[in-house]
């Protein structure tokens, strides 16, 4: 019997201003069946948040435009859990009440810190 892949179904945004980290971290959620709406910016992802329904997201602390503090407000507003995936030691309030993966993490820490946070 094929097991059901963990996050299958689920629509997950990602928002990472590094290419390659954002890459990697959209195709290992996919491989786990996830949807991934992937951004780089702190703009696109308030707008993201604002016009869809994610199941939970990844994200990047410190963005070109920002650090990601309105984006786990707006997360939280929603009833929308996040892990934050960074390597910065101090988070502000409403961030650290994310799930936090540090950066490097395997795929595998990445995706169980998804499946905790969603529950």
């Amino acid at each position: 019997m094929q097991q059901t892949p963990l996050l299958a179904g689920r629509s997950i945004l990602v928002v990472e201003d590094e290419t390659l980290i954002l890459i990697d971290v959209t195709e290992e959620l996919q491989q786990a069946g996830a949807m991934v709406t992937s951004v780089r910016t702190l703009q696109s992802a308030l707008d993201a948040v604002r016009q869809s329904n994610f199941d939970a997201a990844v994200l990047d602390y410190r963005l070109p435009d920002g650090k990601s503090t309105q984006i786990c407000e707006e997360l939280q507003l929603r009833n929308i859990p996040f892990v934050i995936h960074s390597g910065y030691e101090s988070l502000d309030d409403v961030c650290a009440k994310g799930v936090k993966v540090e950066k490097p993490a395997s795929p595998s820490d990445l995706i169980k810190a998804l499946v905790e946070a969603i529950g």
